[in-house]
């Protein structure tokens, strides 16, 4: 019975290897008692022990290489996948410290801060203590959205109806021709800011929170990427899908799901086209603008 017992745990090894890279642990579970059974009642003499043992242990050396070669996508031949990396110690318990009262020369901070409003007429344009917004030239923002403290607009950037850009426990820099569309959130981590870099397309409802997203990036309408994440250039977060916190996604990478996974790589061409698409909101807040 020696083999038997040896095979039944090397059928457990490998069905445990299945489960872990693709499998669900139930349907794993399920298998094995079921090619266990089916070993022990076909196993009658000694040398069908040692021919199940060896086909058992031939099974979970192939299974072993097989998953070990699969990519990301779940397909054979690796491909560079996201990388979590551990969270920073956190801070949060110190961030933010209380004030007495306004900070020195308040006036001519709200002189500025009036300037600003009046250049975007039903925007919610507010300073953070002595952190006011700082707009490129031809920056759109609409009436309805609210971008307060620490924020940096580059030309050419557009913030849509109903988006929050909240700069104060840290800063957010949008650079140039890049576009907030309609209702997302962007705000910061106590120790991680927001970078977003050129020619990139937030889709409506995004929340964007604590992260770095790289030059031509288009991030699906409702998609959340979280602190300490950074977001290679050209790729594509996908509606609804979630980029958990230190994420590292490598540069044109499609990512899909919750928790986000890259399932595919994008083209230069894919990357092109995401650049067109912030160039025509440019061109659309421009209307808007002279209109």
């Amino acid at each position: 019975a020696f083999f038997l017992v040896a095979a039944f745990f090397l059928e457990a090894a490998f069905f445990l290897v299945a489960a872990f890279f693709l499998v669900e642990v139930f349907l794993a579970a399920f298998f094995l008692v079921a090619f266990f059974l089916v070993d022990f009642f076909f196993a009658p003499t000694r040398e069908r022990e040692v021919e199940v043992f060896l086909a058992v242990l031939e099974r979970l050396v192939a299974t072993w290489i097989f998953y070990a070669n699969l990519g990301c996508d779940g397909k054979p031949g690796r491909t560079r996948c996201a990388i979590v990396r551990p969270m920073a110690s956190r801070t949060i318990a110190t961030s933010v410290v209380k004030v007495d009262g306004p900070p020195a020369g308040v006036e001519a901070l709200e002189e500025r801060l009036n300037s600003l409003r009046a250049r975007h007429p039903g925007a919610l344009i507010e300073r953070y203590l002595d952190r006011l917004p700082k707009f490129g030239e031809r920056v759109r923002i609409a009436p309805g959205a609210a971008i307060i403290g620490d924020v940096e607009l580059a030309d050419d950037v557009s913030v849509w109806y109903g988006c929050v850009l909240r700069g104060d426990v840290n800063r957010i820099e949008v650079r140039a021709r890049s576009n907030v569309q309609d209702g997302t959130v962007i705000h910061l981590g106590d120790d991680d800011g927001v970078l977003i870099d050129e020619e990139v397309v937030i889709g409506h409802r995004a929340v964007v929170h604590g992260c770095r997203i790289g030059a031509g990036t288009l991030v699906g309408i409702q998609a959340t990427i979280l602190d300490g994440a950074v977001i290679g250039e050209g790729s594509v977060i996908g509606a609804s899908s979630l980029v958990t916190a230190g994420t590292e996604i490598p540069a044109r990478s499609l990512v899909l799901g919750v928790p986000g996974k890259v399932v595919k790589r994008l083209t230069a061409a894919d990357e092109a086209f995401h650049r067109a698409l912030a160039g025509k909101y440019a061109r659309l807040a421009h209307n808007y603008r002279v209109g």
